[in-house]
């Protein structure tokens, strides 16, 4: 058994930011941060485009992105959760460059701002088009230099240690008082008992084909929350990132191009040559990603071609190669000059707007668990998530967490007594069987569940997601490996988004269900197994 004061799981920008707070607050309260590969990955390295501040008040307002975000969020954000947001964006900014991380600056000083779609105005600060990598990076290096936290790498949380696990049925509420974690490199399980726990595990872009996610992103602190009974809300609403580099291949993960391309103003074009985006928006290339991704899913199915191409042959190669280094260097890889050559993209599964639902201080319904970052569920985003709003709300989020866990750590209680429901697994090797069984969650997934879906094409998803968690059980359901433990999370995963996909009656922000008219609801009266 390892004890600690604080247990936090993930290092993405969600995790590090709450740990240095936490750190600085209470120097002698001892923080864990389990990450279940290096510590360097996470969504957070990732992020090309930036975190949106509105920095310029002569042109831009807290009031415009509010109503930015309220507007891309299609009616379903929390209102007051984005006022308190976008109050505290520059707060939230401060302390990331307090704590070393670099921002691009004009010529003056100030702090460079690119627009990105669906925001009235520039207000993306960011570093070149690696924003995340180097907010990871300096966080990871503030973390280092203090003492009071301890960097689990190789460390895979299995399940949440709640009343349950100890044989008592919560009165009330629940209450969790840690992990279950696996120890990759020992091979072996270990209960990490805290005071509170936090799930900072990212997002679920794994469930699809083709995703801009890191292979991590399997959903575990979803999966997890909802194993021990937390509420799990918007699951329906993954968002697509538009223009992801097209590769005619089996890789799962596919290299975003960044939506500040378009805001320097590259143009969308299909494969006769044709700028479309105007006649599906007025917005042209700057619409909502939503409403962008749907017309490339609709160019792709008129023309047959499996791609649309975005264009940037009329902007000035010399500052597209400074300001882009990392989309200029991978599209040269692949054998495309972005100067005088057209890129490749199609949509992919980018972001989940839904997950663990929490309140305004980013607690969950059990009690001392919290949730930040993506696999969180805070109001922000309601059903379509504004671009560059994610590391904004991690950061702040971060805060609201902190602000909590600082008044009730000293009450908060630890339990070191044995648990009494506890499942004994059999450690296994890898079996080749796992990845056969992701590759065809993918695919289901990506085929019925995907930018555009329909109803026959959910109930068939439902169905045969339930009839393959039976299958799982029933071979793997006492046996242990950490794809185990990640196919097991992806299933869960899956379920959820067709569950709630099936709910929701209405077509929304990013949800679109081609057989639901706008204002029609379905009760399609399944059985449970089915959802």
């Amino acid at each position: 058994m390892a004890v600690c004061d604080i247990l936090i799981i993930g290092s993405g920008i969600a995790g590090l930011s709450l740990a240095i707070k936490l750190n600085k607050e209470f120097p002698d309260r001892k923080i864990y941060i389990v990450t279940k590969e290096c510590e360097t990955q996470s969504s957070t390295r990732h992020a090309q485009g930036g975190i949106s501040v509105v920095c310029d008040s002569n042109n831009d307002s807290f009031q415009s992105h509010v109503d930015d975000t309220l507007k891309a969020g299609a009616g379903l954000c929390t209102k007051e959760v984005v006022e308190r947001v976008v109050d505290r964006a520059q707060y939230a900014l401060y302390d990331l460059i307090e704590n070393g991380t670099e921002f691009d600056r004009d010529s003056a000083g100030e702090l460079a701002l690119n627009r990105e779609g669906g925001h009235s105005n520039a207000r993306i600060v960011h570093y070149k088009d690696m924003t995340g990598f180097q907010i990871a990076v300096s966080l990871l290096v503030k973390v280092k230099t203090l003492p009071g936290i301890v960097l689990l790498s190789h460390h895979v949380a299995f399940d949440l240690i709640t009343d349950e696990c100890y044989g008592q049925a919560p009165e009330n509420q629940s209450t969790c008082y840690g992990a279950i974690v696996f120890d990759k490199r020992k091979k072996r399980f270990e209960n990490y008992v805290a005071r509170v726990t936090v799930l900072a595990t990212g997002g679920i872009g794994q469930v699809y084909n083709a995703t801009t996610n890191p292979s991590i992103a399997t959903g575990d602190g979803i999966a997890m929350a909802y194993r021990a009974g937390a509420a799990i809300k918007n699951m329906e609403f993954v968002q697509f990132h538009p223009t992801a580099f097209f590769l005619n291949d089996d890789t799962v993960r596919y290299f975003l191009i960044t939506e500040a391309l378009r805001g320097h103003g590259a143009y969308l074009r299909n494969v006769s040559g044709e700028r479309f985006m105007s006649r599906y928006d007025s917005h042209g290339e700057l619409a909502c990603r939503d409403v962008v991704s749907r017309a490339i899913e609709d160019e792709m199915e008129i023309s047959g071609h499996p791609c649309v191409y975005l264009d940037c042959r009329h902007l000035d190669p010399g500052v597209l190669k400074k300001a882009f280094p990392q989309v200029n260097g991978h599209c040269e890889e692949k054998g495309i000059d972005i100067g005088k050559d057209l890129i490749p993209v199609m949509p992919a599964a980018h972001y989940l707007c839904g997950g663990i639902e929490v309140n305004s201080s980013a607690m969950t319904s059990i009690d001392n668990l919290y949730a930040v970052g993506e696999c969180s569920c805070t109001g922000l985003h309601g059903a379509n998530r504004l671009a560059s709003n994610s590391l904004l709300e991690a950061a702040v989020f971060a805060d609201f967490a902190f602000q909590s866990i600082r008044s009730k750590i000293a009450t908060a209680p630890i339990r070191l007594e044995p648990l009494k429901n506890k499942k004994n697994y059999q450690l296994v090797d890898t079996s080749s069987g796992i990845e056969l069984i992701r590759e065809k969650i993918r695919k289901l997934m990506t085929k019925y569940v995907g930018v555009v879906k329909s109803t026959n094409g959910l109930v068939h998803a439902s169905k045969y997601l339930s009839l393959l968690d039976e299958k799982f059980e029933e071979v793997y359901g006492g046996c242990f490996s950490p794809e185990i433990g990640e196919l097991r999370n992806l299933i869960v995963c899956a379920k959820l988004i067709v569950m709630q996909s099936l709910k929701r009656g209405n077509n929304v922000g990013v949800f679109y269900n081609k057989d639901l008219d706008l204002n029609h609801t379905v009760d399609l009266n399944l059985p449970e197994i089915y959802l």
